[in-house]
């Protein structure tokens, strides 16, 4: 269940009996590089709530045919399979068909960015969940 309050700007939600806050972001949880790009400095639960409601709030306003939204729900898709329970030997040929997609399509999008350590392991996942 889903929870806005309104008067605070700040959704809640009700997971394994504690309920979970997101934290506003401040001013002091983020730092810059030399070239000007701000990082958020979050909690991977912090990020995950953002990844989780993202959709829900600027989805209306993307563009259908938006390829990097796209490869961001694509993304999501493949978490969705990983923190599920359980997962079930024919969706881990979903799961390795999207990595694999998302992987390449990264590829064409970012040509200058570089695969990560993290990207490379997602895709050994498939295979490690059928053992």
């Amino acid at each position: 269940m889903l929870y806005w309050n309104r008067s605070r700007g700040m959704f809640y939600t009700h997971i394994h009996n504690a309920f979970i806050k997101t934290h506003a972001i401040l001013h002091s949880h983020t730092y810059s590089t030399i070239n000007t790009c701000f990082y958020f400095l979050i909690t991977a639960m912090q990020m995950w709530t953002l990844a989780r409601f993202l959709p829900l709030i600027i989805g209306p306003l993307i563009p259908e045919d938006n390829e990097h939204w796209e490869k961001i729900l694509c993304l999501l898709d493949i978490l969705d399979i990983l923190f599920a329970s359980p997962i079930s030997p024919s969706v881990c040929g979903d799961l390795e068909a999207l990595i694999s997609d998302h992987h390449s399509t990264f590829i064409e999008l970012y040509p200058f960015a570089k695969i990560t350590m993290k990207m490379h392991s997602m895709v050994h996942l498939p295979r490690l969940l059928l053992m």
